[in-house]
């Protein structure tokens, strides 16, 4: 998934305009022998296409920068390679549930057919649990994540009585990871959304009576909690020292331009709305 909205973002970074594809497989492993499976384990992956493509599960994405015509032609003539690539491994797409989306200003908008089927064309998508938008800002999967972890929070608060002895172990069992899943690849940067991510761990510390009348930080040290925000960072120092000879850039997935005060006012420029 890193590596995948690595390459959206380097791309959008250029200038550039992108086409994915998102395709969903009819009941993948049910409908595959298991020496066909096998095989294709082994074969691990499809040859001859002209655009990137990642497979996971029942899921797949296949998409190409496009600068003219002829790279969505491409794109196409690859499209056409999966359908025959997954009849032959009984892997059989589910047109109808198959989705295009365009990254970029000036995308052209091409129309894509799987197996003479169009395919719809979305501004967001989900993918692997997380909320992939055209703008390639993480904005609208926060406010998704922040919905469901308020939500869990508010059954907690309905539920059980306020003993941090019950509330605390709750929190990090049932709300917490709602908002740690996946969060290396879409970690939020503007202020609103950290805010509202940052909201519902104030809340859930408020919950406790004798601390209620606290500041939010020191709430969060009484509990052995870090801030979200800091719990993040921690993270990210954890990963820069896995290992202190290896180039962070690859390790990270991200090339070290992108962290300029430059560049960053770049990005915020080029990643306009759909």
């Amino acid at each position: 998934m890193l590596s995948y909205l690595d390459d959206l973002v380097n791309g959008a970074d250029d200038g550039h305009c992108i086409d994915i594809n998102y395709l969903d497989c009819e009941k993948a492993f049910d409908r595959v022998t298991h020496h066909r499976l096998r095989a294709k384990l082994e074969a691990m992956g499809i040859a001859d296409l002209e655009s990137s493509a990642s497979l996971f599960a029942g899921d797949a994405k296949i998409y190409k920068i496009i600068e003219t015509e002829g790279d969505t032609e491409a794109l196409q003539r690859d499209m056409r390679r999966l359908d025959e690539w997954s009849r032959k491994w009984l892997l059989n797409f589910n047109a109808g549930k198959c989705k295009t989306m365009h990254v970029g200003r000036n995308n052209l908008q091409a129309d894509y057919h799987l197996n003479g089927t169009p395919l719809q064309k979305t501004t967001e998508e989900k993918d692997l649990g997380i909320l992939v938008s055209c703008d390639l800002k993480p904005s609208q999967h926060v406010a998704k994540v922040a919905a469901k972890a308020n939500s869990r929070l508010g059954i907690i608060k309905r539920n059980f009585i306020r003993d941090r002895e019950i509330l605390v172990p709750l929190y990090l069992s049932l709300v917490r990871p709602v908002m740690d899943y996946g969060v290396q690849s879409w970690s939020p940067y503007l202020v609103k959304d950290i805010q509202a991510l940052e909201k519902v761990q104030r809340r859930a510390t408020k919950l406790i009576p004798e601390l209620s009348h606290l500041p939010y930080k020191e709430r969060c040290q009484r509990l052995g909690l870090q801030t979200l925000s800091d719990r993040r960072k921690r993270d990210l120092a954890t990963l820069l020292g896995v290992d202190r000879q290896a180039d962070l850039a690859t390790l990270l997935l991200f090339p070290a331009k992108i962290i300029t005060r430059t560049n960053h006012t770049r990005r915020k420029k080029q990643h306009d709305p759909c």
